[in-house]
This record gives C-alpha cells, structure tokens and sequence, in this order.
C-alpha cells in the first residue's frame, strides 16, 4: 500500500473535522473555541433537543435557564454559525433586550463564520456584507440581521428567529405596559416574519409569571402554538432524566442536585438563594415565576390541591367581589371569588372565580350574570369611604335587589 503523504493526511483529518463540526453547535463550539467552551451536560440536553428539531423545521422551543450557564453562547453565537453553515440559504433573525446587544451576537456569529465557513462548510461572507447588524452569506440566500426586541424587522425573513433576553433588568420586568409591548411585539412583529417551515427559539431567564414565555404558556394552554419547553431550574426541585431520541441517557440528576457544578457549586447558589430571598431566587433562578407576596400562595403548591367536583356536603357560600373602576390595561382587576367553608373538614374551598378589567356599566352587568348564575348565596363587597364609596354601595345594592 501507498505510503499517505503529509498533505493527504491532512486531508482527512480536516475531513474528519469538518465532518464532526456539521454534526451539532455543540461540535463546532469546541473546535472553534479551542476547547475553551464545555461541553457541559445540561448543554448536551438543549444541544440534542435543538438539532433534530431544526432539521425536522417549524420548531417552537422556550429555553429557562438560569443566568451564566452556557445558554446564550451556544444559542445566539455558535447556533445561528452552524445553521449557516448546514443551510446557507436560509436566514436569521436574532433580537435581544436592545439593538446594541443584539449586534453584539451578531458580530460573533459573523465572525465565526469568517474564521471558519470557508474550513468547515465552504462558505464566506459577502464582501460588500460585513456590518455586525446584517450580513449575507457570499453567494448564497442566506444571512442574518440583529435587532432589539420592539424593533422594526420589515423586510427581513427568519427561517430561524432567535429571541434571547428579551427582559434587560427587574424594571421592565414588573412593567404591565413593557410587558405587553414585547407579546404584541413578537405577535404582531417578530411572529409575522416567520417562514412557513421556519422555527423560533426563545432564550431567557424567567423574571415574570407574565412575561413573554409565561403569556405565550398560557396561550398554549387555550388552544395557541404548541411549544416545547426545556426548563432547568438551578437546583432540581425533583429527580431528573434527560434522554435523546434512541433512548440514551443525556443529563440526570436528583432533586437538590445543583444544575451544572462545574459553573456553580451547590454551596454558592445555596448562599445566592438566602442573599436573593425565595421571591427573586424561584423566578431569576429556579425558572418559577410568582406574584410578588406570593409567597403564602404558591402556585406550585396550589396546584396540588385541585380537585375535581365542589363538595357536597352541607357549607357556607359567599361569592366576594373587589371592584376596580377602568378597562385601562394600565388598572387593576376587578374579581369576583366563590368560595364555601366545610366547617366538617375546617376547609376552604374556591369554586369559582370571575376577573376582568371592564368600565362600571359593563362592570355592573358582569356582577348581575355572576349573581343571577350564583343563585341564593351571600354577596359581599368593599364599601368605600366617602360620598363616591356611599353612591357605589347603594347602587350595587339595588342592582342585586332579590
């Protein structure tokens, strides 16, 4: 046999790379950085996850990780490079909490792709193409464009859109009018440049029960868009398994067990969770979301105490109502909640709750139906001080007359 030359061994060996490197982000990740980027194994999870769903297209996939565990360098920086560099033809679109952020994943992924395209997926970039907001791939359909969440995105086609931290701080994050500017941004904006086999990955860290992913959960939950959902919270709140397609075991661990011990002992996020408080660690780092105050009445908990019917046995009815004067989305609900006490169990029970926000006409015909559907039950509500309050009072009470 033919003794290989210097040149043909490194032939196959750049074969073998590039072979390697088209397998997965994750692959590419370490061979462009060196082997500086871990191939942690809560990565693995969101590295399997991703690559069978993009090859199959129109993927919807929400990503709740804590902060400073890998997330958005293989997700905005290595992520869009390979998908590049596996279909050259298709486009990105990456938006983040502002434009500046956003270009800064922008130029990463650029030069990724400078660096390595030609070596690896003999691809380059146009050279009238460089600014680190938008680029095209030399020859090719594809490229990428970088813009702030509440950006304009006219023009622009997402075969893969990627929305990473569209929250920038604890501000926005308790803010009604910010909040709903993003869902309607990404209904209105972000979703209608989605093509038609195209998928969108969401990046972020929970800081709100109705933030994006948490409006687009619920939507979910009346009929909307089905997504995938990987959370992992900092410290598993129960035994965890993650398996890729054949059945292989990807990343476990039991409850306590920290997220990624290479990045952060238990020791440090134990302290991080009594320097936060339970309110900020559950969101910021467990992925859990609840009110402010909410505390007493977790979600989480509560819904271990769901059941299936109201009690039958003998009660006290009495449906409450806290009453709110505008529809502005800016105002408080105005909520109307059945709820009995078996004095046989000394439980209380929830059956049935009406809220919205609507003007004090509607408001009052609300209250009638809910009244009427109720039957003969006890109705109580807040009289407020002063001549306003007594006006209210007197005629909530002639309205349920009967």
């Amino acid at each position: 046999s033919r003794v290989p030359t210097r040149r043909s061994v490194s032939r196959r060996r750049l074969r073998a790379v590039r072979e390697l490197a088209r397998r997965s982000p994750a692959n590419l990740a370490e061979h462009c950085s060196g082997g500086r980027w871990k191939r942690h194994r809560h990565l693995e999870v969101i590295n399997d996850r991703l690559v069978g769903a993009l090859s199959r297209g129109k993927a919807r996939i929400m990503v709740m990780m804590p902060p400073q565990h890998g997330k958005s360098t293989l997700l905005s920086q290595y992520l869009p490079a390979w998908h590049l560099g596996i279909w050259p033809d298709k486009r990105i679109i990456l938006s983040s909490y502002e434009a500046e952020y956003a270009e800064q994943w922008g130029r990463k992924v650029r030069d990724v792709v400078l660096e390595f395209g030609q070596e690896l997926f003999k691809i380059g970039l146009r050279k009238d193409s460089h600014a680190m907001g938008r680029w095209d791939i030399d020859r090719r359909e594809g490229g990428m464009a970088a813009v702030g969440v509440g950006g304009p995105t006219t023009g622009k086609k997402g075969d893969l859109v990627i929305i990473d931290d569209p929250i920038k701080d604890d501000e926005q994050a308790q803010s009604e009018i910010d909040r709903e500017k993003k869902y309607q941004w990404f209904l209105t904006v972000s979703l209608t440049r989605v093509s038609e086999n195209g998928s969108i990955l969401i990046v972020m860290t929970r800081w709100h029960e109705a933030d994006l992913c948490g409006r687009l959960l619920k939507d979910m939950e009346q009929g909307g868009e089905k997504w995938e959902v990987i959370r992992m919270p900092g410290i598993a709140e129960e035994d965890e398994k993650w398996l890729d397609a054949k059945g292989r075991e990807l990343f476990a661990r039991s409850k306590g067990d920290p997220l990624c011990p290479g990045l952060f002992s238990l020791d440090t996020l134990l302290a991080r969770q009594k320097a936060l408080g339970e309110h900020n660690w559950a969101r910021l780092y467990q992925q859990r979301p609840f009110a402010k105050g909410g505390g007493m009445f977790r979600v989480d908990v509560l819904r271990q105490h769901i059941v299936n019917v109201a009690p039958l046995q003998p009660k006290s009815t009495t449906r409450g109502w806290d009453f709110a004067a505008t529809e502005k989305k800016t105002s408080k609900r105005t909520a109307g909640v059945k709820m009995s006490y078996v004095a046989r169990e000394k439980r209380f029970y929830i059956e049935h709750v009406r809220l919205g926000k609507w003007t004090p006409d509607k408001r009052n015909a609300v209250v009638k139906a809910v009244s009427d559907a109720d039957g003969d039950i006890k109705i109580l509500f807040e009289h407020e001080g002063g001549s306003s309050g007594e006006d209210q009072a007197l005629a909530v009470v002639r309205l349920l007359i009967g």
